[in-house]
């Protein structure tokens, strides 16, 4: 369709999964479909998600629409279990059709700042387990999600007051401009672990994200600057040496 936006597209054991959005509506014809039934998934006034799953052959199996009107999604991942996750932004309230979750239930996430983060956990069948927000009171977005050994790292960006309560304790943080986070939920969608880094004038944002080997995790991002100095900076109190970390960010 003249208005589709294909984001991402993930490897699946049975085929391929591509994640999307779109305004308009979009018909997948009989002939490109695996059952010989065209597939439809419905438009809206607004930019949502959509996600279609392939057979091998490039045959179409399932297609469906996303959670929210104006939702951005960014990217999506595997998960162990046969499912997998959504992560992107929102700045509407996000509701979650009772019959798109595994509960029956409709998850609602209220939008706190000017755009939040999201993450969707989706399983085998589809159907969403849970649904996590996060916020600041100005804009939080979630860009990069990474699924391995029970963990989901996910990589993005926030701006202003950053209290969030994890499984360890409640992070506070705040930033005068927009910095990179980084949040490790669980499999069951409890944050772990919430790292914020960069204060710089033009703002800081992760681009990727991955584990290591030792358990830990790596991300590359970008910091721009407004003719100011935006030097990186990772307090020392964040790092494993004790010494605070400073990247020098040219002009």
């Amino acid at each position: 369709e003249r208005d589709d936006n294909y984001l991402s597209i993930i490897k699946d054991d049975a085929g391929y999964i591509v994640l999307g959005s779109s305004v308009a509506a979009k018909v997948i014809p009989a002939s490109e479909t695996v059952d010989g039934e065209k597939i439809s998934i419905s438009g809206s006034t607004e930019s949502r998600s959509f996600i279609v799953k392939y057979n091998e052959d490039g045959k179409a199996k399932t297609g469906f629409k996303g959670a929210s009107y104006r939702e951005t999604p960014t990217d999506i991942a595997k998960t162990d279990d046969g499912g997998f996750v959504v992560v992107g932004y929102y700045n509407w309230d996000m509701s979650i059709n009772a019959e798109m979750t595994l509960s029956g239930e409709k998850i609602v996430l209220p939008v706190s700042g000017e755009r939040d983060g999201y993450i969707i956990k989706f399983n085998s069948n589809d159907k969403v387990e849970w649904a996590k927000g996060i916020s600041s009171p100005r804009n939080t977005e979630f860009r990069k999600v990474y699924v391995g050994n029970g963990k989901i790292l996910v990589g993005g960006s926030s701006k202003g007051d950053l209290t969030i309560d994890t499984k360890n304790g409640t992070y506070s943080k705040n930033t005068e401009y927009v910095a990179a986070l980084v949040v490790e939920y669980t499999s069951e969608g409890e944050i772990q672990y919430v790292g914020s880094f960069g204060n710089g004038a033009g703002g800081n944002a992760v681009v990727s994200i991955s584990e290591t080997e030792d358990g830990g995790c790596i991300v590359t991002g970008n910091a721009t600057n407004r003719n100011e100095p935006a030097d990186i900076i990772i307090p020392a109190d964040e790092t494993v040496s004790g010494e605070e970390i400073v990247l020098k960010v040219g002009y």
